[in-house]
C-alpha cells in the first residue's frame, strides 16, 4: 500500500468531541494522564464513560492530561461513518 495515499484522506475522518459526550466514540489521539505518563487511549480505541471519569478526575486532582484540545474539554475522535464496516462472520 502507497502511504502517500492514504495520508491526506485522514484529516477528513477525524472530528473533535466534548468529552462529556464522547463515550461509545472511537479515539483519534494518543491520550496521556502525567503522572504516571502512561497512554490511557490510543488512535482507534473505544472511550468509555470510565475513561472520562478518569480523565476528569486526573485534571480536578491537578494531573496533565497530553492528548486533549488546549482547555482540556475536547477529544479527538475518528467521524462516525468514516471507517469502513465489515460483514460479521456468523
Amino acid at each position: 500500500m502507497n502511504t502517500a495515499s492514504v495520508v491526506p484522506e485522514l484529516p477528513s475522518a477525524i472530528d473533535t468531541s466534548a468529552m462529556d459526550t464522547a463515550a461509545d466514540e472511537i479515539s483519534s489521539e494518543i491520550v496521556t494522564v502525567y503522572p504516571p505518563g502512561v497512554p490511557v487511549l490510543v488512535p482507534g480505541e473505544r472511550i468509555t464513560k470510565e475513561t472520562i471519569d478518569y480523565l476528569k478526575r486526573s485534571l480536578k486532582l491537578g494531573g496533565t492530561v497530553d492528548g486533549l484540545d488546549e482547555t482540556n474539554q475536547y477529544i479527538g475522535v475518528v467521524k462516525r461513518g468514516s471507517l469502513p464496516t465489515h460483514p460479521r462472520s456468523s
